[in-house]
């Protein structure tokens, strides 16, 4: 039966996933050949993972009390009373700096983890490599996109069906690559972006996969392109 990606898609659930990884992979390094270089950009991976979810929590909060404050201070009673600012507290400490693509970077080094001899399945188990079966239903399930220029932006339709989305990805111009555009929950979805050149008209490619449960499902899409006046 086809599994789900492993890697979680929402941030607090890849906390959980990359802290298990972290401590996992330690116990069974030795087994894996897994070598202490690893190891820290690892750990260094999480601590700055832990870091950025912690200080987008903080930031949520801080903009929350701001909004409030400046609803009482413009509308709020008169009062005799001062009050003071709010202010912005953000994690104390900082960690390692990293390079971007953390689990890009992962997955690499778990498709090398895969492909030891040594890693049996209880292994791959226990650190969180192996994703739930998908409902046959699923496994084959693949987004066909509907494109529209209109307005000045690109509309898509897609047919949602029993998930609960898409994760789009796009290339456009000279790109040689696709890469990450959006999550889509409706059956539509609009990219705003304006071209890579003012002016110049281009082409965009896009492809998605369905997503269910916030993991991704089934097949990627074919190739759909349309272009885009300057």
């Amino acid at each position: 039966m086809s599994k789900t990606y492993y890697i979680p898609r929402k941030d607090d659930k890849r906390l959980l996933w990359l802290e298990c990884f972290n401590l996992k992979i330690i116990q069974h390094a030795e087994m894996l050949g897994i070598t202490p270089e690893a190891l820290l950009i690892v750990l260094n991976d999480t601590n700055a993972f832990i870091y950025m979810v912690s200080f987008k929590s903080s930031m949520k909060k801080a903009a929350k009390a701001t909004n409030n404050f400046m609803k009482s201070m413009s509308n709020g009673p008169v009062s005799i009373i001062k009050q003071h600012y709010p202010t912005f507290v953000g994690p104390v400490v900082i960690p390692e700096e990293i390079c971007y693509g953390i689990f890009p970077r992962t997955a690499i080094l778990v498709r090398q983890i895969k492909a030891n001899p040594d890693c049996s399945e209880a292994i791959a188990a226990d650190l969180g490599i192996v994703g739930t079966d998908i409902d046959p239903a699923f496994a084959k399930a693949q987004p066909t996109l509907t494109l529209l220029f209109k307005a000045n932006h690109v509309n898509g339709r897609y047919k949602k069906g029993q998930t609960h989305g898409i994760l789009l990805e796009s290339m456009r111009g000279d790109e040689t690559a696709f890469s990450f555009l959006l999550s889509a929950t409706k059956s539509t979805f609009i990219d705003k972006r304006p071209n890579l050149t003012a002016g110049k008209a281009e082409t965009r490619h896009y492809r998605a996969w369905y997503v269910l449960n916030d993991e991704v499902i089934g097949q990627v899409s074919a190739e759909f392109k349309i272009t885009v006046d300057g």
